[in-house]
């Protein structure tokens, strides 16, 4: 290649050089154009919490102090205003239930009653298990209420749990929330009653204790009753169905003509054993009678008559051996008499039953037995339950303390905005929003004060 090749080579590298550079020039200029956006670029996440926090503190110290002071202030004044109650408590014991017993087992000429197998057989299962949740919705219930308000009414006013002008729901609802009751599967229950009068929290968890007595045996008068009335029913059904077993029993002795049947028929069967053996006698002298004589003989034709008029004394007993009714009929007549006199004695045994039981539980629904024994008693408490002086100073505390740090973080927040570009059109559009809706009065009233806690706010509004 000649040196004039080498020049003309050399020019048109470094003409392409220059304009690949003008390109990149212009790519670049395009590219930052297209980068660079009229709106901030927003911050990735928060970027300094700890430090944001902390400088927000130091910042506004004092008005975290009074913050926190004044939730401490108003925590030890709604603990000085708030009166101290007291809390008592009554233990009572659910016994277990009677099961009714009206179940009655029946043979041949005995008669057993649920009663009487239960001395040979456990008593458990005659037993109902406790239903706590019977006397609870018990005590609970308006009509209960209503009877407690009544009789503490005076003491429940001065102890001011409730106030004159309550209405009758309002006093049952406070005397409601004033009751709580706690109770066990087992039947164990302890009813609780808070109120600022301690001797009144007794005597109102006492007088809840002997309600449930009362309800106690109640209830158990009206399951006597009930029971009772049942038995009655039965009675009298008993009593129809013995008159006509008795009836059937008195047709069939004037049917058949008989007095007393075993009797008679004993009676009858030993006269009729009698005449059987005087037959043989009279035959046994016959037979003796004719070794020595002949037919002939008046005193062999006395016999033969004799013999002969036995013989029809016995026939006609075994035709009539019971009234008119003979021999041979006899057993399918006692059948039918033995089963009428076991159904006569049946339903007197079951009737006498019956009357004893109905008879015990008239006396028993007189003096029912409550199923509900109280183990202890509430006493007047000594000291205090309530309030408890954590929660009415540390509750106050700790709210104070996070309301403080949202404050000075929304006022740091607030005075950034008017540096930080991207938060300057956060509130710019917040502002335009707000302005077309009935928020906008609201933001211009918050926004007002604002002004004024951020450092030099005054200066700035005027």
């Amino acid at each position: 290649m000649t040196k004039q090749d080498e020049h003309v080579v050399v020019e048109v590298d470094a003409t392409t050089a220059e304009v690949l550079a003008a390109q990149a020039k212009e790519l670049a200029s395009e590219v930052r154009s297209r980068t660079q956006s009229t709106e901030p670029i927003a911050p990735v996440g928060w970027q300094a919490p700890l430090l944001d926090l902390a400088a927000a503190i130091a910042g506004r110290a004092g008005l975290v102090a009074l913050i926190v002071f004044l939730g401490v202030l108003i925590g030890v004044a709604q603990l000085w205003l708030t009166k101290p109650f007291y809390r008592a408590s009554s233990v009572i014991l659910l016994l277990p239930r009677e099961k009714p017993n009206l179940d009655v087992s029946v043979s041949t000429g005995t008669l057993e009653t649920g009663l009487d197998s239960a001395k040979r057989e456990t008593t458990g299962a005659l037993m109902l298990p406790p239903d706590p949740d019977l006397y609870s919705t018990l005590l609970v219930s308006e009509s209960t209420l209503r009877t407690g308000a009544t009789k503490f009414e005076a003491r429940v006013l001065s102890a001011s749990e409730v106030v004159e002008d309550d209405r009758s729901e309002e006093i049952v609802e406070k005397l409601r929330r004033m009751l709580r009751i706690v109770a066990t599967d087992e039947g164990m229950m302890t009813v609780h009653v808070t109120s600022t009068d301690s001797q009144l929290a007794a005597d109102m968890a006492n007088e809840f204790a002997a309600e449930m007595e009362r309800a106690s045996k109640s209830i158990e008068r009206q399951l006597i009753l009930q029971q009772s009335g049942f038995l009655g029913e039965a009675q009298k059904r008993v009593e129809r169905e013995l008159v006509y077993e008795e009836e059937a029993l008195r047709a069939f002795f004037s049917r058949h003509g008989i007095v007393d049947m075993p009797a008679q028929a004993s009676g009858m069967l030993l006269m009729i054993r009698e005449q059987k053996q005087q037959l043989k006698a009279i035959e046994h002298e016959l037979m003796v009678r004719k070794t020595d004589w002949t037919e002939n003989d008046e005193h062999v034709r006395t016999l033969r008559s004799r013999i002969q008029k036995t013989r029809s004394d016995i026939e006609g007993m075994q035709r009539s051996y019971l009234g008119a009714l003979s021999q041979r009929d006899y057993g399918q007549v006692q059948i039918e008499f033995d089963g009428l006199t076991e159904r006569v004695n049946y339903k007197r045994d079951l009737l006498a039953t019956i009357a004893t039981q109905r008879a015990v539980f008239d006396i028993r629904a007189e003096q029912p037995a409550a199923s509900v024994a109280v183990l202890r008693y509430a006493v007047p408490a000594d000291r205090a339950a309530g309030p408890s002086k954590r929660v009415m100073l540390g509750v106050p505390f700790a709210l104070s303390i996070v309301l403080s740090l949202a404050l000075v973080i929304l006022l740091r927040q607030w005075s950034r905005s008017e540096t930080d570009p991207y938060l300057q059109l956060r509130k710019a559009e917040l502002r335009e929003q707000l302005g077309s809706s009935w928020l906008g009065g609201f933001w211009r009233g918050v926004s007002a004060p604002l002004r004024w806690l951020r450092p030099g706010g005054a200066n700035q509004s005027a």
